[in-house]
């Protein structure tokens, strides 16, 4: 506060006190003011020649004591956070129906079976030969190698025996057979055969016919044919001019007077042979008598003779057969329609148009199944 001149009057009974020249701060004067009064406040007085006097009330320096800033511990409080569960909101995705994938299965097209265009019955057997020239056995009787093509085909047996056999016509004319031992003539070419019993006939395109094995018999050198049909150990051709002309074993002797158009030799055993023979007006004869000689009121366009029995086809197609029926194979089915007719040793089968074997009669070697195609 300066440096001042005071008069200090004790302030405790008035008394005034000597002047003293103090140099000091108010902080120090006031602390030694204090002391000179035994630790009593004192009043300062200034003279009227200085600055008005002040009455000084010390002021103890009051230093505030400072709450000690409490270090808290804060735990903080932690507001959980609510666990939303969230319900997922099914999205529903529409079932597609599927397109479905084309899958290529190829159209297999079978290769059409060639149908019959000739039958053969035979022994216990029955052979049909396919328009690709594939013949078919079936029976007793194996099927040829199908490597063969023939154009024609004839079934044969031996009378009172199981032996089986059947030939084929190449189209260059050779003759192939199977099941057969005999010897065939390689060497020359024909243009028909004919097979029966053990007896096989050959007719060439001269007319000529050839038949084997030799010891049995051949027919006249001069003689020239148009058809020709071997039984079992002889056989009978046909002239162009409808004369008959037979030979061999117990050759039965044609009516002297009678002209054909078609012929077909057979068997009753006991070495009994017969021939049919069809007139010009269609008209059927046998002889000798050992089957109905004559069949009244029917004509036919084709004739087959056999063991003991003889079917001819009429020209409505409708096969016709009499004598022995023992197998029923003289009892031909009435709603059947044939192009073609083969007489078998106790079996018969017919070829309709639509190319089906239709058979009847014995069928113990399984030859007259069920039509085959």
């Amino acid at each position: 506060i300066g440096v001042t001149t005071a008069k200090i009057d004790q302030i405790e009974g008035g008394r005034p006190v000597d002047n003293i020249g103090l140099a000091v701060s108010a902080a120090e004067l006031d602390r030694r003011l204090t002391s000179l009064n035994g630790g009593n406040r004192f009043a300062i007085n200034i003279p009227p020649t200085a600055t008005p006097t002040a009455t000084y009330i010390p002021t103890a320096i009051h230093t505030p004591t400072q709450a000690p800033i409490s270090t808290a511990t804060l735990t903080p409080t932690i507001t959980p956070t609510p666990t939303i569960t969230l319900t997922p909101t099914a999205t529903l995705t529409p079932t597609q129906t599927p397109t479905p994938t084309a899958t290529y299965t190829p159209t297999l097209t079978p290769t059409p079976i060639p149908p019959f265009v000739a039958v053969s019955a035979g022994n216990g057997h029955t052979c049909g030969l396919r328009a690709n020239g594939v013949a078919v056995c079936r029976g007793q009787l194996d099927s040829p190698d199908p490597s063969n093509r023939f154009t024609s085909i004839a079934s044969g047996w031996q009378v009172g025996t199981s032996s089986t056999y059947a030939c084929g016509l190449h189209g260059d004319g050779k003759v192939t057979c199977w099941e057969w031992e005999a010897k065939l003539p390689q060497s020359e070419h024909f243009s028909s055969i004919s097979t029966a019993g053990k007896y096989i006939c050959g007719l060439r395109s001269d007319g000529v016919s050839i038949c084997w094995p030799d010891y049995i018999g051949q027919p006249p050198d001069y003689e020239r044919f148009v058809s020709i049909s071997s039984g079992s150990g002889h056989a009978c051709g046909l002239r162009d001019d409808g004369w008959l002309a037979c030979w061999g074993d117990n050759v039965p002797t044609p009516p002297r007077d009678e002209m054909f158009k078609a012929i077909s030799v057979g068997n009753m055993g006991s070495r009994r042979n017969y021939a049919c023979g069809l007139r010009e007006n269609g008209s059927a004869v046998c002889w000798p008598d050992a089957i109905p000689q004559e069949i009244e009121d029917e004509r036919f366009t084709s004739i087959s003779a056999s063991y003991g029995y003889a079917c001819g086809l009429r020209a409505d197609s409708v096969a016709i057969c009499w004598g022995g029926d023992g197998y029923g194979q003289a009892s031909p089915p009435e709603d059947e329609r044939f192009t073609a007719i083969s007489t078998g040793e106790d079996h018969a089968c017919g070829l309709r148009s639509d190319g089906v074997i239709v058979c009847w009669g014995n069928n113990y070697y399984d030859q007259s199944h069920p039509p085959l195609r």
